[in-house]
């Protein structure tokens, strides 16, 4: 499952301190709930940022508790 989910992510937000823009991308595209924090999840792993529940809540809204 991992890099396959990666797929979708442009390259230069393949970095950490990019978190805050992939969220934006995250948002943006036409993808289920369940999806996108897939591709969140795989991007910490690959990048090495820790998962965090306030990042979640700002990726998913509402949604979060739910997903």
């Amino acid at each position: 499952m991992g890099a396959a989910l990666l797929e979708v992510v442009p390259g230069e937000l393949l970095k950490p301190e990019r978190k805050d823009d992939l969220i934006l991308f995250l948002q943006k595209i036409p993808a289920p709930p369940r999806r996108k924090k897939e591709v969140y999840i795989e991007w910490c792993r690959y990048v090495g940022v820790a998962l965090t529940r306030e990042d979640l809540e700002k990726l998913l809204g509402p949604l979060f508790r739910y997903v």
